[in-house]
């Protein structure tokens, strides 16, 4: 199915998507207090329009391939990001890293920037021999925070 996120025109099988989402266990490799308090959340942990842009590609949210924490932005939000592998490929669009390395992601909803990039990392087993892109995300002031916790 052909879908346009932000930018970007993409190709997406949803059901093979959703199929080796289902293989990965929830959560991530890792057992810090933020990525304990992302589980803990489930699918709150993020806003619902980015859930509902996962959902669209076949994605569960509970099952990423990735959780970054960054801390706290000028600002003092505390400042998350990581990515979900999706099968299919980008068609069009700029790829969400350019060629410095640097991040131009698109706001998807306020404290919510997302990207789509052919540049896949960390691939699970279900996803290893399956055509992929990663869908990132970035999200500031999220209800995960473990240390940074967002002003009041």
């Amino acid at each position: 199915m052909e879908l346009v996120v932000a930018r970007w025109r993409i190709e997406c099988d949803v059901e093979a998507t959703r199929r080796a989402h289902a293989a990965v266990a929830v959560g991530v490799d890792c057992d810090c207090e933020d990525c304990r308090g992302f589980v803990a959340l489930g699918t709150g942990a993020f806003p619902a329009g980015f859930v509902a842009l996962a959902d669209r590609l076949g994605v569960d949210v509970t099952r990423p391939a990735e959780l970054l924490h960054h801390g706290p932005d000028a600002d003092g939000h505390a400042v998350r990001g990581g990515w979900f592998h999706v099968v299919g490929r980008m068609l069009s669009g700029a790829d969400a890293w350019t060629s410095s390395g640097a991040a131009d992601f698109v706001e998807l909803e306020p404290g919510v920037e997302v990207g789509c990039t052919a540049t896949v990392l960390a691939a699970r087993a279900p996803f290893a021999d399956l055509p992929v892109f990663q869908l990132e995300f970035l999200l500031r002031a999220s209800p995960w925070s473990g240390a940074a916790r967002d002003p009041d």
